[in-house]
């Protein structure tokens, strides 16, 4: 990732307050591991790309969009902070594939789990039918962190297929959201117009998404 990247999210997350959250980019099996047991073990690998920003949480996610992907919107206040990047080519308006990273404040007590099911649960209001598949939950670097596919047969409101994959961690500051979001063309159940190496690729590079605390062992950067 190039310098460019790193400021664009930096800017981002420092316009309002200087309590920010702080924004690397291997997947694993499809699995329904209960995240109520703690590992004993540290993780002690240390942040390739990481985005730091000067503020009061020492909270770090370690993520970047990939390669070529520019920023279509940013919203910061008390409580959110939102960015959306899209594939060159596509903009805010007519974007085909999306990723998004979120931090908010005031959720930081909700289960990962439970904020995806409830993604689901949403999903089923909108969609002709849902499918959904948890990739992973339990801890990474010690914090609380969900994994999970949902795949939308059709939109009804915007006639489309709709793929999405989300990555939730639970940090001490700040609750963690990143939503990748992919349009397609409507399908039925099992049949989405997706190559299985890609729902691959998307899950290796949200899976290397990690929190970590610069002030925190149990955390390590």
């Amino acid at each position: 990732m190039g310098s460019c990247e790193r400021i664009i999210i930096c800017s981002l997350l420092i316009l309002t307050s200087p309590d920010c959250a702080s924004f690397e980019i291997e997947p694993s099996a499809v699995e329904e591991p209960s995240a109520a047991h703690k590992p004993k073990g540290k993780n002690k690998s240390s942040p390739k790309n990481t985005v730091a920003i000067d503020g009061k949480t020492t909270e770090v996610l370690r993520a970047a969009p990939p390669h070529g992907w520019h920023q279509i919107y940013q919203l910061n206040n008390d409580a959110v902070r939102l960015a959306d990047f899209v594939p060159q080519g596509q903009t805010n308006l007519a974007w085909k594939t999306k990723l998004s990273f979120e931090s908010h404040s005031n959720l930081v007590d909700l289960d990962p789990i439970e904020i995806l099911l409830s993604e689901a649960k949403k999903n089923e209001e909108k969609c002709s039918f849902i499918q959904h598949f948890n990739f992973f939950s339990g801890y990474e670097n010690n914090y609380p962190t969900s994994l999970r596919l949902i795949m939308c047969g059709e939109n009804e409101h915007l006639k489309k297929g709709e793929l999405s994959m989300l990555k939730v961690i639970k940090g001490e500051d700040f609750l963690y959201i990143i939503r990748f979001l992919k349009r397609i063309t409507p399908f039925k159940v099992n049949q989405p117009d997706v190559e299985r190496s890609e729902i691959a690729t998307w899950s290796d590079y949200l899976r290397k998404i990690s929190l970590c605390n610069t002030a925190d062992p149990e955390h390590p950067c």
